[in-house]
């Protein structure tokens, strides 16, 4: 049965976008070619490391979603760790998304609320007079 993960892994920064690109292309064929479904996939990006990772403070980063056999990530695992551009990789077992129940909402004890009367409505001339007797 398939189970979902996801794959964060850290492309060194010797290699350019392109080059990045091409490997994770590389890596991103694999998946499919084992019965694998992609769910989301972004794109390289630069970042900054928070320590050194090999001797280099920047990498590529790449993250990707997807669906696989668990005896396949072992050969996922292993083709990474082959990979001599790739520093670091992390492949996290994501939990499929659980519906929720829609909440009850507590029932209201129903008060008596005593309405304020409205006072009558005034009308503009009525307060236009006032207005004059009082600057008058």
């Amino acid at each position: 049965m398939k189970q979902n993960y996801e794959l964060s892994y850290l492309i060194s920064s010797q290699s350019d976008q392109d080059q990045a690109n091409a490997l994770a292309v590389k890596i991103n064929d694999f998946l499919p070619e084992n019965n694998g479904l992609i769910f989301e996939n972004q794109l390289p990006r630069k970042i900054n490391l928070a320590y050194l990772i090999k001797k280099e403070n920047t990498a590529w980063l790449q993250t990707i979603y997807f669906s696989l056999e668990p005896a396949q990530t072992e050969s996922l695992a292993k083709k990474l760790q082959e990979t001599k551009e790739i520093l670091r990789f992390l492949i996290l077992k994501r939990l499929p998304l659980k519906r929720l129940k829609p909440r009850r909402k507590p029932k209201e004890k129903t008060k008596t609320i005593e309405t304020a009367t409205t006072p009558p409505k005034v009308e503009l001339k009525e307060i236009e007079k006032k207005l004059d007797e009082i600057l008058k």
